[in-house]
């Protein structure tokens, strides 16, 4: 079994709501090895940007189906960026609000 986790460690912008489900991903496969070697191919979701934590693990299942956790584990960081599509849409949403906000600003002034 191979099991793939990606966690969110940093993101670049405070500002934006980060829903939960979106911090963590879990991917486990199981391969047959051939000739002693085995291979596969994951395909993580990065719906947040950021820096994410990604940890890859193999274990051996026997034929009872217990999962001994022989190993290797490894971990490696991996910063993702906004697409330009998002960041153009996002600030826009931004500069839509700005101009609401500061004449509820000035209104409280008075």
């Amino acid at each position: 079994c191979l099991n793939v986790s990606s966690t969110l460690q940093s993101k670049p912008g405070q500002d934006m709501k980060v829903p939960l489900d979106s911090i963590t991903n879990e991917i486990e496969q199981r391969v047959e090895p051939h000739n002693d070697y085995f291979s596969t191919q994951f395909l993580l979701n990065f719906s947040i940007f950021g820096t994410h934590n990604i940890t890859v693990e193999s274990s051996v299942m026997d034929s009872n189906g217990i999962v001994w956790k022989t190993g290797p584990k490894t971990t490696i960081f991996v910063k993702s960026l906004e697409d330009p599509y998002s960041q153009q849409i996002r600030l826009q949403q931004q500069q839509v609000q700005q101009p609401s906000q500061q004449q509820r600003a000035a209104y409280s002034r008075f």
